[in-house]
Formats: C-alpha cells, structure tokens, sequence
C-alpha cells in the first residue's frame, strides 16, 4: 500500500485539478455569453427609433396631439409626465419650456391597461417663430419599467413676424 500511495494521491490530485479546470472553463464560457447577450440587448436598444410627437398648427392657434399610453408594471401605476425644454432646431434664440395642457391632467393605470393621453400647446407668435421648427423633450414614467422620452417637434405654420426673443 505505501509504494501505490504515492502514485494514487498523484492521479487524484491530477483528476482534481483538471475537474477544476473544466468547471472554469464552463463558467468562463457561460460569463462570455452572458456579456455578448448584455451588449447585444444594449446595441438593440441604441438602434430603437425614438418616440416623437409632432405638434403643429398655424401660428398664435393651438396645437393638438395625442398619445397612447399602456402600463406594463403588472400594478396600479400613475402616469408622470415632464415637459423639458425646447429650443430652434438651428440653434437660434433662447430655450422655452412648452406651456403643454395634458388631459387627463393626472392619469392611473391598471396593469396592461391602455389609455390615451391628449396633449394641446398654444402656438404664441411671442414664443413661437413661424416656421421655425423647434425641438424638446417630454418623459413619462410610472407605465412601464423604463420611463419613456418622447421627442417633441413644434412647428408654428404661417408667415407672420419672428417673436421678439429671436435675432433678426
């Protein structure tokens, strides 16, 4: 038995350590395809359209849109809306915060519940160049897991005068 010992402690320790070696190279691989997955889903995603909303009307009337609404929590959710700022496409001029009216003004969902979400901005000729398109952002969340940005694009039609914020 002493003279196999040695011999049968090096074919077990030598079993071990390449058991060992599969196992890390099982994990390794598991760890490459969990990660190539992660930058795929992240590529996916980046090549999404964004959502964007149109408001257009002629200058000093009222703009009108709507937008559907569906809430993929599998709970009750409140619908939040946030208007940011929106500016000249060209660059000209100061930013604004669109005065949007939403109505509903507050919305609940139940779970995949779908609802529509009107929205109505006053095209003032103060605020608003004719013709002169304009760029923002409006974000909702409470629907879905991800909040949604939404690009807004205003366009006051008509040929009247620039307002008094933008350089002639």
């Amino acid at each position: 038995m002493s003279q196999h010992l040695p011999g049968s402690l090096q074919l077990m320790t030598h079993a071990y350590f390449g058991f060992l070696n599969g196992l890390n190279d099982v994990r390794s691989a598991y760890e490459e395809t969990y990660f190539r997955g992660l930058l795929a889903a992240a590529n996916d995603n980046e090549n999404d359209p964004p959502v964007a909303l149109t408001l257009t009307a002629p200058s000093g009337t009222t703009a009108v849109a709507s937008l559907s609404v569906t809430n993929t929590t599998g709970q009750r959710a409140q619908i939040l809306h946030t208007v940011l700022d929106a500016r000249r496409v060209d660059g000209a001029g100061p930013s604004l915060i669109p005065d949007i009216a939403f109505v509903p003004k507050t919305l609940e969902l139940g779970p995949d519940e779908e609802a529509t979400l009107s929205l109505s901005l006053k095209l003032d000729p103060a605020s608003y160049d004719a013709d002169a398109p304009y760029a923002g952002k409006l974000h909702l969340t409470g629907g879905s897991e991800v909040p949604l940005e939404v690009a807004l694009r205003i366009l006051a039609t008509g040929g009247g005068p620039p307002c008094a914020n933008t350089p002639a």
